[in-house]
């Protein structure tokens, strides 16, 4: 989900040709950082530790792209799995475990 996210495999880096949904999502994990981490396609933002647990503000873009179709169309799911891949990616890189997920969910 994060090279779909990423628009590697599009036919064009045009926004008339993807949607773009914002996301956000309460994360938690012993991870432990003072700063934002900003990457291509996901932000992390520290909002508080207590006890060793960090939870964070995770902010990301799903995108989808056009079909040239008027009569099939796709729909913008994995939201979970997109905050789960990324979650693992974080798990390599700092050593850090994630403990629970929660959507900000908008009405």
């Amino acid at each position: 989900m994060l090279q779909v996210m990423s628009k590697k495999f599009f036919r064009s880096e045009d926004p008339e040709t993807y949607y773009e949904t914002d996301r956000k999502a309460i994360v938690y994990s012993n991870l432990n950082t003072y700063s934002c981490i900003d990457t291509a396609i996901v932000s992390l933002e520290r909002i508080e530790t207590f006890k060793g647990i960090t939870t964070f503000l995770m902010t990301y873009k799903n995108v989808l792209e056009k079909q040239n179709s008027t009569s099939f169309q796709l729909m913008a799911v994995g939201d979970s799995q997109i905050v789960s891949d990324y979650l693992c990616c974080c798990t390599f890189w700092f050593g850090a475990s994630s403990l629970q997920i929660n959507f900000i969910l908008k009405s």
